[in-house]
């Protein structure tokens, strides 16, 4: 939901701003947009993620009906239809998820979920998924450093 409206706000006041103290509030030096459409998907492009982008065009068009000239790219229906479904039985970020054990009852079993959880994403979007293990160490460490 937060994705969708800030792609209308970035549409509206930004691709279409029509006085000129919206263009200064939103522009560089000479009038044009800070980011334009293609520049917006060749970022995420770089960062690896146009496809999960493509996903969430295709959810935010079923769910919300997004007007298509919101669109950054063009939907994924098929990764977008998975993306839906994922969202749909796990809720945010899997905290709802009904297959998900009770982590301080089993915690070997809530590794295994996790685990699971990811190689499912990582077949759709090995680029983000992938990196989750590596940031849960990462944050161990910090967590044992600053005794948070």
């Amino acid at each position: 939901m937060d994705y969708y409206f800030a792609l209308s706000v970035w549409h509206n006041d930004v691709m279409e701003c029509k006085d000129l103290q919206s263009q200064g509030m939103w522009s560089e030096g000479l009038g044009t947009p800070v980011m334009s459409n293609n520049e917006v998907i060749a970022t995420l492009r770089s960062f690896g993620m146009a496809k999960f982008s493509a996903s969430v065009m295709y959810v935010l068009h079923e769910v919300f009906a997004m007007p298509i000239h919101y669109y950054i790219c063009e939907p994924n229906e098929k990764e977008g239809k998975k993306l839906l479904a994922e969202i749909m039985n796990s809720g945010n970020f899997g905290h709802y998820d009904i297959e998900k054990p009770n982590v301080y009852r089993h915690r070997l079993q809530y590794h295994i979920w996790k685990f699971k959880r990811i190689f499912r994403l990582a077949m759709s979007y090995p680029e983000e998924a992938l990196w989750e293990p590596v940031f849960r160490v990462w944050h161990l460490v910090w967590r044992g450093i600053n005794g948070e």
